[in-house]
């Protein structure tokens, strides 16, 4: 998969982890591993 790639599905994945309790320091991690910024919309649910 290439970068631009991830950049889609990324924040679809770590949507669904928080959604299953998956703590919040782990998916801040997987969002900087990603490349993913919180402007993304994902600070709402971490």
């Amino acid at each position: 998969m290439d970068g631009g790639m991830i950049g889609q599905f990324a924040p679809v994945i770590l949507q669904y982890l928080g959604q299953q309790g998956v703590g919040g320091s782990l998916l801040q991690s997987l969002s900087g591993i990603w490349g993913i910024s919180a402007d993304t919309g994902i600070g709402s649910w971490i």
